[in-house]
């Protein structure tokens, strides 16, 4: 039986991906990216979370895979600096061979449109 994905606020909460805004997908990618980079390429100014990096990376791959399917269709919804990040992240990420923040490509978010609330993620 598969097991939803829903990603867990730092207040605890359980929020489905479609019901997250663009810029909450946005602000929980570029967390992501910032645990998963070596400190010099990180961006400064955010929130550093104990045990993030200890996530197994198939998990965090998982996440990564997820937040970009449902942030490509609402690109147009962000602010031109989180547009601007979103390119430092996508230039690093070639870099550091993280495919899921390639932008470029069609795996980069899974071959697959946004599920559904109740459809699996």
């Amino acid at each position: 039986m598969a097991v939803k994905y829903v990603w867990i606020t730092q207040d605890g909460a359980a929020v489905e991906f479609c019901d997250m805004t663009a810029s909450h997908l946005f602000y929980s990618l570029r967390m992501l990216f910032n645990h998963l980079a070596p400190v010099e390429l990180r961006i400064h100014g955010c929130r550093h979370y104990h045990g993030i990096e200890e996530w197994p990376r198939a998990y965090a791959r998982r996440a990564v895979t997820l937040l970009c399917t449902h942030l490509k269709p609402r690109l147009s919804e962000l602010k031109a600096w989180q547009l601007e990040q979103l390119r430092y992240m996508v230039s690093q990420a070639r870099i550091l061979n993280i495919a899921q923040l390639d932008l470029d490509t069609r795996a980069a978010f899974g071959l697959e449109s946004p599920r559904q609330c109740n459809d699996r993620n």
